[in-house]
């Protein structure tokens, strides 16, 4: 008999999706974001607000003088929520809605430039620097040494503890990449996040999909979410898993 059969979808503007068969979403999914569902723009065409797919509500709104916007079909007939382009500088992120423990991040997203412009991250807490990853400002790919992940994988590879440099895969920073960052352990407790910033500083990032969770995953669940992630975007990975539902 035939078994695990990909689901085939074509969506309203005619882009065709074939996602691979494969497991639930796993549990714990504290937020998702979406770059295609739920972004919200102003009359100028910047981002007002980045909706929540999970169901917490955990909605990412813009401050005042927000300045991202959105690059239509940007990653493989996709959109891609634009936080970068070397101008947009700390006024250029969300604020995440809700109080929650964010434990491990899977991100598809790239960087503007092949060096990080700036301090910052893909999601971030908003205050205080344990366990409050962030990019070393200047480098090719590496994580600021002050708080560093417990661990990082990019498009499916295992990253060298020694500043999980991004870039020692052989892609550089500003190719579009599936991640995964898990936060340390220094404080394991609840807190309030941003989307393209952390603590102090805000990134120049393209973010298509952001997924969080409250918990680190079995090596099935990951390979499904970076399956589902790596199938979605046509990026190369090492995952061979999908989600059953294509979500979003």
């Amino acid at each position: 008999s035939v078994k695990n059969l990909p689901d085939v979808n074509i969506s309203a503007a005619g882009h065709l999706t074939i996602q691979a068969a494969g497991g639930a979403m796993p549990e714990g999914l504290q937020a998702h974001y979406d770059a295609g569902v739920g972004v919200s723009l102003d009359g100028g065409g910047k981002v007002t607000a980045w909706a929540d797919q999970s169901g917490n509500g955990r909605d990412g709104t813009a401050p005042a003088a927000g300045k991202a916007t959105v690059d239509v079909a940007d990653l493989n007939g996709l959109d891609v929520v634009n936080f970068g382009d070397n101008a947009h500088g700390n006024n250029s992120y969300l604020n995440v809605a809700g109080d929650f423990e964010a434990e491990v991040v899977y991100t598809v997203f790239r960087n503007d430039a092949t060096t990080w412009q700036n301090y910052g991250a893909v999601f971030g807490r908003r205050a205080g620097r344990n366990a409050n990853w962030l990019f070393d400002n200047g480098q090719a790919g590496r994580f600021h040494g002050n708080q560093l992940p417990e661990s990082v994988n990019r498009d499916g590879i295992e990253l060298s503890a020694n500043q999980f440099d991004l870039s020692a895969t052989g892609n550089p920073i500003n190719e579009y990449m599936v991640l995964r960052v898990d936060y340390n352990e220094n404080t394991p407790n609840t807190n309030t996040y941003y989307i393209n910033r952390n603590d102090h500083s805000a990134s120049d990032l393209m973010i298509a999909e952001i997924i969080v969770f409250d918990h680190t995953l079995t090596s099935d669940e990951e390979n499904d979410v970076g399956g589902y992630l790596a199938s979605k975007y046509d990026i190369p990975t090492t995952f061979t898993g999908g989600l059953g539902t294509a979500f979003g």
